[in-house]
């Protein structure tokens, strides 16, 4: 697959005696979702992070660590330091300093207090010490996947000197990987298809919260990519115009939590009235509205994948964590607009459930990182082997 550029050797006299980790991270909009390993023994853990950041002082870190409960999950509470600058994350900085979810930075802009809390977590789950190693790779948005260099510099040179709640770490960046979105998927989500890749027109579909991107992937090698602001946000923003007094992180939490996905019964938890007669009418409001949203959204975001895939694909593979609620719609959708068979990663999903005991809709929020963590450790090892 040729899809990526080379792995960096960043360190030649790299020290064999530091402890390694392995990690894939996805920068999800609203979830950043991360697997990872250590090097001396393979067993693939989960590790996810809310996308709440947010800059503060170190004196407002330090009032609030002197409020913390002594049973507190230090998961609960991140916090990074990185040349001279303090970061809250997660749901410290959801809670703590009302972050919001927000859809205008980019994704790069917020990668490297990301990347930092993340290692930082992983360091003390796999007992790595304050001073070890890692291989990165990381999934950008089409449109982000030109500044993968910039992406590069920018982490070596933050892993190399940093605090994690308040832990100082300096970690070496051996290798650094970068797919974009979708390319997980690609690399280890394919169907049994007959005709075999090296001759095959595929394109990825990759529907995430911000955007919806294409890959086109023609005799094994990406070819070009699109990115849209078409993502699941644009259905939440519509029926969010149809109910009142329900904020749209609200909305978007009431989907995403849900085991029954995108129900009825889900959204009308949303309902805030407790005029009985004015809950009839808002769940009636909001029933009507799930259902004329979700179809034209579908309907425009299958549109635009058929303006864009030329050449026609022999198949299609979509993917993102939005399409799980979507798949029926799609799959009708993306089959008369783009004549072509559409398939999905079940195979992966369920690899992904049977290693996490998770759900079939986390699952489905993860095939595209755990297939980039797959292929970056065969990277790994066959660069190993060489």
């Amino acid at each position: 697959m040729v899809v990526t550029g080379n792995i960096v050797n960043y360190n030649k006299e790299y020290n064999p005696k530091l402890k390694t980790a392995n990690i894939a991270l996805d920068f999800g909009s609203t979830m950043t979702r991360g697997i990872f390993t250590g090097s001396d023994y393979f067993e693939p853990k989960l590790i996810l992070l809310e996308p709440y950041v947010t800059k503060v002082s170190s004196e407002s870190l330090e009032q609030v660590e002197r409020n913390q409960l002594s049973y507190t999950d230090e998961e609960n509470r991140s916090w990074i330091e990185y040349q001279k600058d303090y970061y809250a994350l997660g749901f410290l900085a959801k809670l703590n300093y009302r972050a919001t979810l927000t859809l205008e930075p980019l994704k790069i802009d917020l990668a490297v207090p990301q990347t930092l809390a993340i290692v930082g977590k992983i360091a003390q789950k796999l007992n790595l010490g304050a001073s070890f190693a890692i291989n990165l790779g990381v999934l950008l948005p089409w449109g982000e996947y030109k500044d993968r260099q910039r992406l590069e510099s920018l982490l070596s040179e933050a892993l190399s000197q940093f605090s994690y709640c308040g832990r100082e770490y300096q970690v070496e960046l051996l290798t650094f990987n970068c797919l974009p979105e979708g390319g997980g998927l690609f690399a280890r989500g394919r169907p049994k298809e007959k005709t075999p890749v090296a001759e095959a027109v595929i394109w990825i579909v990759n529907i995430g919260y911000r955007n919806a991107s294409l890959l086109l992937v023609e005799k094994g090698t990406l070819v070009k990519g699109f990115t849209s602001d078409l993502g699941f946000s644009m259905c939440i923003e519509k029926i969010n115009n149809y109910v009142s007094g329900v904020r749209e992180e609200d909305l978007l939490a009431a989907v995403c939590s849900s085991k029954e996905g995108f129900s009825d019964r889900s959204l009308s938890k949303l309902i805030r009235t407790s005029n009985r007669d004015s809950i009839t009418v808002e769940r009636e409001k909001l029933r009507l509205a799930k259902g004329f949203c979700i179809q034209e959204y579908v309907n425009i975001l299958a549109n635009w994948c058929s303006q864009k895939m030329r050449p026609r694909p022999d198949y299609s593979l979509i993917g993102g964590g939005t399409g799980y609620f979507l798949r029926r719609k799609l799959n009708l959708a993306m089959s008369a607009n783009t004549g072509s068979k559409v398939y999905w990663s079940n195979n992966l999903e369920r690899h992904v459930q049977s290693t996490f005991n998770c759900s079939r809709y986390l699952a489905g929020r993860l095939t595209d990182v755990y297939g980039f963590f797959f292929y970056l450790c065969d990277r790994l090892n066959r660069s190993a082997s060489s």
